[in-house]
C-alpha cells in the first residue's frame, strides 16, 4: 500500500549538464512551486535553445490545494538530490508528480515512465481478475476527459473480501 510518505523516482538523461542548463533547472522547479494553481496543474519552461528545460507538476485532483503545493515544494527540493546529473528526471508522489526534461514533451502521452503499486501476488496471476482489471481502468481512463477534475476513481470488487481501488489523471496539458 502506498502512502503519502512513499516517492518513486526516475532519472532520465544521464549527461552532463551545463551552467546554462542548470541555471534555468534551478529557476524552474521554483517557478513551477510557485505557480501550482487551485487546478492543481502547472507547465513552465525556462531557457532558450539546448539549454531549454520543460517542466510539469500536478497533483490529484481529490487534495486540498495547500497538501498540493506542499507536495510539489517537496518534490522540487528532492528531485536534484536524486538526478544532479540529468537533463530529464520524474518524481512521483501518492498525492503529486513533477517531471523536468530537455525536450518539450507538453501534450504528449508518456508511456515510458510508469510506476505499480504493490497488489497481493494472486491478484496478479489471475487471468480472469487481470483481464476485468483492464476493462475496469479502460472505463476509469474514458471518464478521465469528461471528468471536471480530470480524475476519476472507482472500487473494482473481486470477492474473497479483495478490491482494487483506482483512479486514473490526465494532466491538463492532453486533449480529450
Amino acid at each position: 500500500m502506498i502512502d503519502g510518505s512513499d516517492e518513486y523516482h526516475k532519472c532520465l538523461l544521464n549527461s552532463t549538464i551545463n551552467d546554462h542548463y542548470d541555471t534555468n533547472l534551478n529557476k524552474l522547479l521554483p517557478y513551477l512551486s510557485y505557480e501550482i494553481p487551485s487546478s492543481s496543474f502547472a507547465i513552465g519552461t525556462k531557457g532558450q535553445g539546448a539549454d531549454t528545460v520543460y517542466g510539469l507538476v500536478v497533483c490529484r485532483g481529490d487534495i486540498l490545494e495547500k497538501d498540493c503545493k506542499s507536495c510539489i515544494v517537496d518534490a522540487t527540493n528532492k528531485i536534484r538530490s536524486h538526478c544532479p546529473n540529468n537533463k530529464g528526471a520524474i518524481i512521483w508522489y501518492y498525492y503529486c508528480t513533477l517531471k523536468y526534461h530537455n525536450l518539450d514533451f507538453f501534450g504528449q502521452i508518456d508511456c515510458d515512465t510508469l510506476f505499480f503499486a504493490n497488489t497481493p501476488e494472486n491478484m496478479n496471476t489471475n487471468q480472469l481478475i487481470r483481464q476485468k482489471k483492464g476493462e475496469w481502468l479502460a472505463q476509469l481512463e474514458g471518464q478521465a476527459s469528461v471528468n471536471a477534475q480530470m480524475f476519476p476513481i472507482g472500487d473494482f470488487d473481486v470477492g474473497d473480501n479483495y478490491k482494487f481501488h483506482g483512479s486514473v489523471q490526465c494532466p491538463r496539458d492532453l486533449s480529450s
